[in-house]
């Protein structure tokens, strides 16, 4: 399943992270992660995304404002 696309998860739980990464991977998903808003902002404006998995609570800011 080779090109399913790309996900960037934004969240600052390290668990979770993992967790979705490895689950994302495994389903032949490209991952990419941030665990700020700000971080989030950088990799959506440096690479191409095709899904955004988005926290609603981290630490700089609103995951709803980042919306």
């Amino acid at each position: 399943m080779a090109g399913a696309g790309t996900v960037l998860v934004i969240d600052d739980e390290p668990v979770l992270q993992d967790v979705l990464g490895s689950l994302l991977k495994s389903d032949g998903f490209d991952y990419l992660q941030a665990t700020t808003a700000a971080a989030g902002m950088r990799v959506l404006r440096e690479e191409e995304v095709d899904v955004v998995l988005l926290d609603l609570m981290l630490p700089d800011r609103s995951g709803l404002e980042l919306l």
